[in-house]
């Protein structure tokens, strides 16, 4: 049956099809330079990049996340698990490894690489979305000692010792990504990137890196976030539990 189906559609010459193919491929391709950096701060080292993305990768994980958007939790160590907080208004998706194809893999890579690390430290992609009012207040994104949780999450999967950020769309406003210690922003284009370390020298938490996602004003603003750990994640970014 599915024999006769296909005889039956019209027929094409080869070099008529040929040149969509190859154009589709083309608008999703990532070039494999990647973007010089501009600093802006050394100490915690914070850079921004233009165009780490092409605009037709950023439309395609928004279109793959899209369905899977829900309310962003915060974890709260008092009840051992995550919950909605004001702290945090936004919505989020992860993209474990189990459902990434190549452009997926292929953008999680070159964030990976803007932060002088590889795929193989990255935790799972999260696409973030922010609607008028949303916003992510002064947080760390790395673990703090406190000899508690997260003492354990440290000693059992290591630090969180980078994040990158990467612009999905253009047509928002406010939304910036504030260091208040530093009185650095950054905004940054539809592509564009943004990468830090959130520890010292020593591989503490530094709490220089302490960083806001200021209030949308209009529009929504859209991100791809990436946490790199110090040391290699399991399956679907799971950071490894080690023990003993």
């Amino acid at each position: 049956m599915l024999a006769a189906a296909i005889a039956a559609l019209p027929e094409a010459p080869a070099d008529d099809a040929a040149p969509d193919a190859a154009e589709a491929l083309e608008t999703l391709a990532v070039p494999a330079p990647l973007p010089g950096r501009q600093a802006l701060s050394e100490t915690p080292r914070i850079a921004a990049m233009e165009a780490l993305f092409s605009p037709a990768l950023c439309d395609y994980l928004l279109a793959v996340a899209a369905p899977m958007l829900q309310r962003a939790l915060m974890f709260d160590a008092a009840i051992g698990r995550s919950r909605e907080h004001p702290h945090r208004r936004a919505f989020a998706a992860s993209l474990p490894h189990s459902l990434m194809d190549l452009p997926m893999l292929a953008a999680q890579a070159r964030m990976a690489a803007a932060a002088d690390s590889d795929i193989h430290r990255a935790e799972a992609l999260a696409i973030l979305a922010y609607r008028p009012g949303d916003e992510y207040r002064p947080h760390l994104d790395c673990f703090t000692e406190d000899q508690g949780w997260a003492s354990a999450e440290i000693a059992a999967r290591g630090q969180r010792v980078a994040t990158v950020l990467t612009v999905l769309n253009a047509d928002f406003q406010g939304g910036a990504t504030a260091f208040p210690r530093l009185g650095v922003r950054w905004k940054g284009a539809q592509g564009g990137a943004l990468a830090f370390r959130n520890v010292d020298a020593a591989g503490q938490a530094d709490p220089m890196t302490l960083h806001a996602g200021e209030p949308v004003t209009a529009g929504a603003k859209a991100l791809a976030s990436l946490w790199l750990r110090e040391r290699p994640v399991g399956p679907d970014g799971v950071p490894v539990r080690q023990t003993g």
